[in-house]
């Protein structure tokens, strides 16, 4: 989703005579999928584009969480307690947060890994909202920087330490991008 380009833009390396170096740039890149993994972990979602296909658990409530984030579009949903084959009708579910509502006030029904949900999920590098850009930005930022001044896990990537757990500060931010369950 973060380019090292847009890195080097808001630390001002985009500039002739200041471009990251060959080792520099492999770092930024490390780094950058390192803290999309990291977040994508923290928040217990998928953010990248892709499709996914998931066995959800139902307590009897009136939605499914979806790992992948945004949910774009639904596929399908097969309820494995009938048989395999059987997919509820669309027009039964919407939708809404990344979680697949039942419409018409009803729940979905108990069963372990009873619903195969389909669908396709997340952002690409144009719409990734700006804010999260930013944090990821920041973040990759701080950790290429190597912030002495709060001790913390390091492990070495081409050469750079980082920061082995994201920051309070990113970690409070992407709380609102947590998967509700």
């Amino acid at each position: 989703m973060i380019t090292v380009a847009q890195v080097a833009a808001q630390m001002g390396r985009d500039k002739e005579g200041l471009e990251f170096t060959d080792e520099e740039t492999g770092a930024v890149t490390q780094l950058i999928a390192s803290v999309e993994a990291r977040a994508e972990a923290f928040c217990d979602r998928k953010f990248t584009a892709g499709t996914l296909t998931e066995l959800l658990t139902s307590y009897e409530t009136p939605f499914l969480a979806l790992t992948g984030y945004p949910a774009a579009v639904i596929t399908s949903v097969k309820d494995k307690h009938y048989s395999d084959d059987y997919t509820i009708d669309s027009n039964n579910y919407t939708v809404q947060d990344s979680q697949v509502l039942l419409k018409f006030n009803r729940k979905w029904g108990p069963g372990y890994n009873r619903y195969e949900v389909i669908y396709t999920y997340g952002w690409t590098a144009e719409t990734v909202p700006e804010d999260f850009k930013l944090a990821v930005i920041m973040e990759v930022i701080s950790a290429f920087h190597i912030m002495r001044a709060e001790p913390r896990p390091t492990e070495n990537i081409s050469g750079f330490d980082r920061s082995v757990k994201l920051s309070e500060r990113f970690e409070d931010y992407l709380m609102q991008y947590r998967a509700v369950v």
